[in-house]
């Protein structure tokens, strides 16, 4: 009977070990997917960018090509919510973070503007996480030389 109740207890331990670990990949595969996603965008949309309209530490505006801006900021929302990346144009908000993943971007953007021997870049830097799944995500990206 005592040999009956140790090995339950270690299974039953064994078990919720399996399971934590299995959540804790799954959150890991979630966060890296979705930040390589948000900056992959991002990355593109500034690339093909006009020119960069304005910037500060949390967010950048772009003129697109079409002559619309995009702006991209790091939502600061009050807790409960998670704080999410978003792309705003004419459309509307884009989100390109989950609700359920918070966002940090203490230092979101860095823009250094171009000169005639070399075009601009803008540095992109923000940090995912989700429990205990945490990424750092940065991004140099060149702008056109139109």
């Amino acid at each position: 009977m005592v040999v009956l109740i140790i090995l339950v207890g270690v299974g039953g331990r064994l078990f919720f070990q399996i399971i934590r670990t299995e959540s804790r990949s799954r959150n890991s595969t979630e966060v890296k997917q979705v930040g390589a996603n948000a900056l992959q965008v991002m990355s593109i949309m500034i690339r093909n960018a006009e020119e960069v309209s304005g910037s500060s530490a949390t967010s950048l505006s772009i003129l697109n090509n079409d002559g619309d801006t995009t702006t991209f900021i790091c939502e600061d929302l009050v807790p409960p919510l998670f704080d999410r990346i978003a792309s705003q144009s004419g459309v509307g908000t884009v989100y390109l973070t989950g609700s359920a993943i918070n966002a940090t971007c203490d230092n979101f953007f860095t823009y250094t503007p171009g000169s005639a021997a070399k075009p601009g870049f803008v540095e992109i830097n923000f940090t995912l996480t989700k429990e205990e799944a945490s990424e750092n995500f940065i991004n140099t990206v060149s702008l056109r030389d139109y």
